[in-house]
C-alpha cells in the first residue's frame, strides 16, 4: 500500500500541504523538518489498526488489521458508556491476529438500542 504525495517537500519554511521542509543545517548539510502531514502519514499506514465497523446486518463488529510480518496479540477492550460515565456494556479479550491479516469479532452485547445522542463506544 502507498500513497503518492505530489508535493514532498517545500524550499522554504512554509504552511503548505508538503510533507517535509528541505534546508541546509549550518555546515551545508541538507536537513528535512518533519511537517504534520509526515505524522498523519505515518499514523494512516501504522502496521497494526484496530477499529468498529458497523454491520450490513445490523450491530457491530470490531476489527483488527495486522499489516506487519510477524503475529499481533491484542488486549482488545471495548466499553459501551452513557453520557454520565455509566458502563452500559463492553467486551475484553485477549486476540491473536496473524501475520498480514485481519480478525472480525460481533459485538453483539454491544447492539442493545442506546440512544446516538446519549452514549458513545470506547476502544482501547
Amino acid at each position: 500500500m502507498g500513497t503518492v504525495v505530489w508535493q514532498i517537500n517545500d524550499c522554504w519554511p512554509t504552511s503548505s500541504w508538503a510533507a517535509l521542509d528541505l534546508g541546509t543545517d549550518a555546515a551545508g548539510r541538507p536537513v528535512a523538518r518533519r511537517k504534520p502531514l509526515w505524522y498523519a502519514l505515518r499514523s494512516a499506514y501504522a502496521d497494526h489498526l484496530l477499529t468498529i465497523q458497523p454491520v450490513s446486518r445490523g450491530g457491530w463488529e470490531l476489527v483488527l488489521v495486522n499489516d506487519a510480518t510477524t503475529p499481533w496479540v491484542a488486549d482488545a477492550r471495548v466499553q459501551l458508556r452513557h453520557l454520565d460515565g455509566e458502563v452500559r456494556g463492553g467486551l475484553a479479550q485477549t486476540v491473536h491476529v496473524p501475520a498480514a491479516s485481519t480478525r472480525r469479532i460481533r459485538l453483539d452485547a454491544l447492539a442493545a438500542p442506546v440512544q446516538p445522542t446519549a452514549g458513545l463506544a470506547l476502544v482501547g
